[in-house]
């Protein structure tokens, strides 16, 4: 998480202790997408990752997303 701080970056996880860090610990992040998926596979994780990018874009910097196969939470923490 410090690293990609450091470098600007979103990070993709399924791992709920992000949300954790985030909220109660409020470690600084650029963005978190958090991964909340039925079918965990390489392609579906693609197939919601390109979803997220195309409909939200730059939009996506600074949020807090819980993404999976029936919608998008987004929240600013």
């Amino acid at each position: 998480m410090n690293v990609a701080y450091r470098q600007r970056r979103i990070l993709i996880t399924n791992d709920k202790d992000f949300g954790f860090l985030i909220i109660r610990k409020r470690k600084k992040y650029k963005g978190v997408i958090l991964l909340r998926l039925r079918k965990d596979s390489p392609l579906n994780r693609i197939k919601i990752i390109k979803s997220l990018i195309n409909t939200f874009g730059e939009k996506l910097k600074g949020k807090f997303i819980i993404a999976s196969e029936k919608g998008v939470r987004i929240r600013r923490i």
